[in-house]
């Protein structure tokens, strides 16, 4: 009977020292977790502080780069209004050298046409001497006599004559201004004959249309004296060339 009651005594005994035990250690786990949390807050609280503090250095940087490319922007700007400026001014500047070398190319083409028309009013060989494919002296060229009329012989080849006349004028103009005074062979042959001839001085040339323009020129007389006249002369542009299409005098 008694070893019953010893039993029963440390079993109640062995059951209150494991729930002791249980409750120590859920008591443990229970501060560990807490404390856990607590570090956790502790660590999420600093963790904001810095993002704050963070989004505070970045709201500052972008006010900076704002502040700096207002300042490019503006200094861009005005960059670029002064450039524009320099170019119209260039362009302006520009256009009126273009001008002003076109119409010295149109004066130096139009002095040319003119010498080699008053070189052909005085004869066909003196056309030819101003072109430079034939000698002022030369005496070899033989008389003869084509479709009634004389004819003095050369040995420039037509080809060259024409390629050389197209230098200066176009092939309309060629073929009805200078073309009549000559025959075309192998060998060219111009009329025979000659009279005084004529000398021109441009004066100067003004554009007055597309392709047209106005000349003043002095014709130079016998007697060295000047006599002004004013002249409307088209071009065109013949292999890379500016030259005369048409020149009438007003």
């Amino acid at each position: 009977m008694e070893e019953k009651n010893v039993t029963k005594i440390s079993l109640s005994t062995f059951f209150l020292i494991l729930a002791i035990i249980a409750i120590v250690v859920m008591g443990i786990f229970i501060y560990k977790i807490n404390n856990d949390k607590t570090l956790e807050i502790q660590k999420s609280t600093e963790l904001q502080a810095q993002v704050n503090s963070l989004n505070g250095t970045v709201s500052d940087l972008q006010g900076k780069i704002n502040s700096i490319s207002e300042t490019i922007s503006s200094n861009n700007s005005s960059e670029n209004n002064v450039k524009t400026n320099n170019e119209t001014s260039n362009v302006a500047t520009n256009t009126d050298t273009t001008t002003s070398n076109n119409n010295e190319d149109i004066k130096e083409v139009l002095q040319k046409y003119l010498d080699l028309s008053g070189a052909l009013a005085g004869s066909p060989k003196n056309l030819l001497v101003e072109l430079g494919l034939l000698n002022k002296n030369d005496t070899t060229g033989e008389s003869v006599d084509v479709e009634g009329t004389p004819y003095i012989t050369t040995n420039i080849k037509s080809s060259e004559f024409k390629s050389t006349m197209l230098k200066y004028v176009s092939e309309k103009c060629f073929e009805e201004e200078f073309e009549r005074w000559f025959k075309f062979f192998d060998w060219v042959y111009y009329r025979d004959g000659g009279a005084t001839g004529r000398s021109f001085e441009v004066v100067n040339v003004t554009k007055i249309g597309d392709s047209e323009y106005s000349a003043k020129v002095n014709e130079i007389m016998i007697d060295d004296s000047k006599e002004t006249k004013e002249y409307k002369i088209k071009v065109i542009n013949y292999n890379g060339k500016t030259v005369i299409d048409s020149c009438t005098e007003n």
